[in-house]
């Protein structure tokens, strides 16, 4: 294999990457501001986050499954 001709380009990796590190750390601020100033308990964050993850794994999870409908 000649890796003089292969594309390294790593542009759209990086904005992926970037993406979703912006993605967290507003989940983390929300977070955040749900428990601190509106004061709600930190454990209903985590029931209903955990309620949320699910779905939300499953749609990303699927995205790129190659059904085209």
């Amino acid at each position: 294999m000649d890796h003089s001709t292969m594309n390294h380009s790593t542009n759209g990796d990086t904005k992926s990457k970037t993406n979703w590190l912006l993605i967290c750390l507003g989940v983390v601020a929300a977070i955040f501001i749900a428990v601190k100033i509106f004061g709600v308990p930190l454990t209903n964050v985590v029931y209903f986050g955990a309620i949320l993850a699910c779905p939300l794994m499953h749609i990303l999870m699927m995205r790129n499954a190659g059904h085209k409908h």
